[in-house]
């Protein structure tokens, strides 16, 4: 199972994105989910069940919404 996927099923995103550069790095999942509940749990047991090192910034969607206002400024 990829990556993708197995974000997909630890966090039922609204959103998903992958950014190859930007303000979180360079090859960031990017994940929108409604609220926070157990993210560091999540991401603990994500990276221990998937066999790559990957780059994860989890946000709530009031946090998107924040961080998309700060950067069309």
């Amino acid at each position: 199972m990829s990556a993708v996927d197995r974000i997909v099923e630890f966090f039922n995103p609204v959103k998903l994105y992958f950014l190859t550069s930007g303000p979180f790095g360079e090859n960031t999942y990017v994940v929108i989910i409604p609220k926070q509940e157990n993210v560091a749990e999540r991401i603990r047991v994500l990276s221990e069940e998937i066999n790559e090192d990957i780059s994860i910034v989890v946000l709530t969607q009031e946090e998107f919404s924040d961080f998309e206002n700060t950067l069309e400024r």
